[in-house]
């Protein structure tokens, strides 16, 4: 499976480190937090985030939201089994996209308006744990651009734990031709 930290029901951490303190439209953001929850008691109950008067980012045991001062981007996924959850802010002077990718696949995409904004007006750090589920966390990173489709991808695939899974993902991914 790969090495974890661990968190049972009621272990908690938090990360020296907000997030949303600046103007994520101006390079881009990219947030991936890959994690397995186990011994959910409460379907609502909140694993990872870094929310600031309901805006920011918020990962629970079967649900994941990037929320800015206008949009809401949410995706559902399973609960106990290993899942990758990336975060994607593009810039303003690009398509103006946030997009939500599961397992290095991009699952939903809105485009946010100018005046949009992500930035926090008290930015809080991103905190870990849940008193009503356990966590298993394999990775969390955080980039200053937006990171491509592609790039995401080659995440999944390159952060499976065996060669034999990293073989497997390539092939199930591999539905383009020369050409794209």
């Amino acid at each position: 499976k790969g090495s974890a930290l661990r968190f049972l029901p009621g272990d908690t951490m938090t990360i020296n480190y907000k997030p949303f303190a600046s103007d994520v439209r101006v390079t881009g953001y990219t947030i991936e937090a890959e994690f397995e929850t186990h011994n959910v008691r409460d379907y609502d109950s909140v694993i990872i985030d870094a929310l600031d008067n309901g805006q920011g980012f918020s990962i629970k045991s079967q649900q994941a939201s990037l929320k800015s001062s206008q949009n809401n981007l949410e995706i559902q996924f399973k609960e106990d089994s290993r899942v990758r959850i990336a975060f994607v802010v593009e810039q303003k002077t690009s398509n103006r996209f946030i997009y939500i990718y599961v397992n290095g696949v991009m699952s939903r995409v809105l485009q946010y308006s100018e005046t949009d904004s992500f930035d926090q007006r008290n930015p809080v750090n991103i905190f870990i744990g849940s008193e009503s589920c356990g966590l298993d966390l394999y990775s969390l990173r955080v980039y200053n651009r937006n990171l491509s489709r592609h790039e995401q991808l080659n995440n999944f695939i390159c952060d499976r734990p065996t060669l034999a899974e990293r073989i497997e993902a390539n092939n199930n991914n591999d539905v383009l031709d020369e050409n794209d």
